[in-house]
């Protein structure tokens, strides 16, 4: 109850002091967008901490030993779970755009340094005070977990106490899942307007209702095969450096034009990539893959060997190109991407 305290405490001063600021209803120092990022989600997030604080004192008020707490706990958790994922979904965002206002905005940054300088603030920044509720819930959660093990399980809380922690577990995966999820869509969206597809063979990286995302992406070198050698076939490494971006469902060949720009030379369902460890050959020509499209962008079956930059790369590449093993004996696992299609 203390710890809840200390934390409401906080997060009064987030809102208070910094999201209700005047100057930041100044378009000049912060624009209407950016400072719904920051603080849209602040006051939905105290009022929850003011109702568990208020719920937590009932349950003092009513027994000194706090019987009934995990209770309390657990059913503000069922309630407001959906505030605290929305605020962790968000905190991407939230990074970014605190980062990117103290980088080119000084008008923010002069009224910033002055409320961080507030005495209530004492020595917190504001990225202190933003990052509070993600840190609450995990706490919350080891702090159940530390109860739990001081639980007999004849105790009359155990069964509680456990409930609690579920819920909180669940809370947690999900608010980590949100945060992931908005972190891989704002890199969608900037891989979208990266990658230059030609037209006869334009692919929309960000489809509407996509669950595509990046999943590895890096630089190789083809290597030219030479045939024509009396006892056996040469490498060279003289063939052009592609950047290569595996999606959830997409594996997509790119030439590195600007330092964000890439242009696409091919593309391939992920079902239909074939990556093979190839033994190394005299030279700089080591670290190498064979990479079939059974059916590129031309629906054609075509085959790379690139060198990778080192054998981590290459191991790499392999891990994320093969199915998830089983520890069962005889059962094959597919991921989502390569699942087997059945015709009714």
């Amino acid at each position: 109850m203390t710890s809840e305290a200390s934390y409401f405490k906080s997060l009064t001063v987030l809102d208070k002091l910094f999201s209700s600021c005047p100057l930041f209803c100044d378009e000049n120092i912060l624009s209407r967008d950016d400072r719904r990022v920051l603080f849209g989600n602040v006051t939905s997030v105290r009022r929850c901490s003011e109702k568990l604080l208020a719920g937590l004192q009932a349950c003092w008020q009513d027994c000194i030993l706090l019987q009934g707490l995990c209770d309390v706990v657990h059913d503000h958790v069922m309630s407001y779970r959906d505030v605290y994922i929305n605020y962790c979904t968000n905190q991407i965002s939230m990074d970014r755009t605190l980062k990117m206002l103290k980088q080119t905005n000084s008008n923010f940054i002069t009224v910033l340094t002055q409320l961080e300088s507030d005495a209530e603030c004492q020595s917190l920044t504001l990225y202190s005070f933003l990052m509070l509720p993600m840190q609450r819930i995990t706490r919350l959660r080891l702090l159940f977990e530390t109860m739990l093990t001081l639980l007999d399980q004849s105790d009359a809380e155990f069964p509680s106490c456990k409930r609690t922690l579920e819920v909180l577990n669940k809370c947690v995966a999900e608010c980590n899942e949100g945060a992931r999820s908005q972190e891989r869509l704002e890199e969608m969206v900037r891989l979208s307007k990266q990658l230059d597809f030609p037209a006869e063979m334009n692919v929309p990286i960000l489809g509407e209702g996509s669950n595509r995302w990046l999943v590895r992406s890096g630089q190789v070198t083809q290597v030219n095969m030479d045939a024509k050698q009396t006892f056996g076939r040469r490498l060279s490494r003289t063939g052009p450096k592609f950047t290569l971006f595996l999606f959830t469902d997409l594996l997509v060949v790119t030439k590195k034009k600007s330092e964000d720009s890439y242009l696409v030379v091919d593309h391939c369902q992920r079902s239909l990539v074939e990556m093979q460890e190839m033994r190394d050959f005299p030279g700089n020509n080591r670290f190498l893959l064979q990479v079939t499209l059974l059916e590129n962008a031309d629906s054609k079956t075509v085959e790379m060997t690139l060198s990778c930059d080192n054998e981590t790369d290459r191991q790499r590449w392999l891990q994320v190109s093969s199915p998830p093993q089983s520890e069962a004996p005889g059962e094959t696992l597919y991921e989502g991407w390569d699942c087997p299609q059945v015709t009714a």
